[in-house]
C-alpha cells in the first residue's frame, strides 16, 4: 500500500471495494477498517475518506475482508470470531451489520471464491459464506461438520494462520494447504470436491 504514495495507512491487508481501497490490521487499531477516497487511491485524509471501528473491545482483530455481492464482508478472529457486512456505496450510506458470531477466521489466505460463493477456513473447519447467510450460524455453514475430529486431532492448530487456499476449478475442488499434527509446515492438502 505504501507504494501508492499519498497518505495510505499502515495495515496488514487491503481490498478494492466500491471504487475505494480499504485497509485493515494496523497494530495500533487492529479492529479498524480504513477507506480511502473514491476518486484517488492516494487520498486517505479528505472528506470522502474515513474509518469504521468494528467491535474494538471484543478481543479479536480484523483478519480479512472481501468484496462480495455489493457488500464488503469483514472477518474477525482468531479467538471468538465474527463476520460483519459493510453495506452502502458512499460515506453517507456506509453501514455495518453483524452476520454471525462464533466463526473465527485464522488467515485471509484461506478465503477462496467457489462459483458464486466464498469458502473459508476457521479453527473448526471449512465454511460457505452463502450458507452462513442462509443459516446464520456456524453449524449450518460448516462444510466439514462431519470431520470435526479430523480438525481437532490431525491439524496442527498452532499453524492455522498459515493455511492457504485455492480453487482448483479444472478439477472441481477447493484446496487448502495445511500443517498436519507434529509438523511445522504446510505439507498436506485438504480438499473438498464440489
Amino acid at each position: 500500500v505504501a507504494t501508492l504514495g499519498g497518505t495510505p495507512p499502515a495495515g496488514r491487508g487491503a481490498v478494492f471495494h466500491v471504487n475505494r481501497v480499504w485497509t485493515w490490521g494496523a497494530v495500533a487499531n487492529p479492529s479498524r477498517l480504513t477507506y480511502g477516497s473514491s476518486t484517488s487511491v492516494e487520498d486517505y485524509t479528505g472528506g470522502d475518506t474515513g474509518s469504521i471501528d468494528i467491535e474494538p473491545e471484543d478481543g479479536d482483530r480484523i483478519i480479512g475482508a472481501v468484496s462480495y455481492k455489493n457488500n464488503l464482508i469483514v472477518f474477525k478472529g482468531p479467538y471468538r470470531g465474527s463476520i460483519h457486512i459493510i453495506s452502502g456505496r458512499t460515506v453517507a450510506t456506509f453501514a455495518r451489520d453483524v452476520l454471525v458470531r462464533g466463526i473465527p477466521l485464522q488467515t485471509h489466505n484461506s478465503i477462496i471464491p467457489v462459483g458464486d460463493d466464498l469458502w473459508y477456513m476457521s479453527d473448526r473447519g471449512c465454511h460457505s459464506l452463502e450458507a452462513t447467510f442462509n443459516f446464520g450460524d456456524f453449524q449450518g455453514a460448516d462444510l466439514t461438520r462431519f470431520l470435526s475430529v479430523y480438525f481437532q486431532s490431525q491439524i496442527n492448530r498452532s499453524y492455522l494462520d498459515k493455511v492457504a487456499g485455492v480453487n482448483y476449478g479444472h478439477a472441481g475442488a477447493a484446496l487448502w494447504g495445511i500443517t498436519p499434527t507434529g509438523s511445522t509446515e504446510n505439507t498436506q492438502i485438504f480438499g473438498i470436491s464440489y
